[in-house]
């Protein structure tokens, strides 16, 4: 069985902001004909894709999202039996969100030896605030340290909603203040308020 002409990557994680801004780069950097597939893809479909070649380019690169080839064991192992003739041109991106890989999965374990893995955990809350502030200036903002700490106080630690929040704050000014935060951001339930209260203050 050869795979060394096919080239993969594999993005996983519970940071499903990060996994999915890395499968955004690797798409805005590749080239050819570029097709998704979620887990409501058939199998079959996705097999013929990946071992057929394009008739509009050299290349063909192809986004695996979630599928059940890479959380169920006997779905992953029929994927590598369809797999055995070698495959040219194709880049296949295998993307999980989530950091629970079952290693039994013959696939996950191809993966992992043979493709180029990304994983992507959850923002630690001692990295939440430094994090809210690149953000916000990598998108053109400003925000002081105190309006930092009320946001991510406020919400919980989920990295998409936090840039959610800050999109929605930088559309009404280009600085960011404890009052608009006040006023125009919600309120959550966090899973351990107190837990990342304290790791704020630390």
């Amino acid at each position: 069985m050869t795979y060394n002409s096919l080239d993969m990557k594999f993005l996983y994680g519970d940071e499903d902001y990060l996994v999915n801004l890395e499968a955004k780069k690797i798409e805005k950097n590749s080239s050819g004909v570029i097709t998704h597939y979620d887990e409501t893809d058939e199998i079959e479909t996705i097999i013929m894709d990946v071992s057929t070649m394009s008739m509009f380019s050299d290349e063909k690169v192809i986004f695996i999202k979630n599928h059940p080839m890479l959380t169920d064991p006997k779905v992953g192992a029929t994927v590598i039996s369809d797999f055995e003739n070698e495959m040219t041109n194709v880049e296949v991106i295998f993307i999980l969100d989530d950091k629970a890989i079952n290693n039994k999965n013959p696939l996950i374990s191809l993966l992992l030896s043979k493709a180029e893995v990304f994983k992507f955990d959850r923002i630690e809350s001692k990295n939440l605030v430094p994090t809210v502030k690149e953000i916000v200036e990598f998108r053109g903002g400003t925000i002081s340290n105190s309006a930092a700490i009320k946001l991510v106080t406020k919400l919980p630690d989920n990295l998409r909603l936090i840039v959610t929040e800050i999109k929605k704050l930088l559309s009404q000014a280009n600085h960011i203040t404890d009052e608009m935060i006040e006023v125009s951001v919600g309120e959550y339930i966090t899973e351990d308020y107190f837990g990342l209260t304290n790791a704020i203050t630390s």
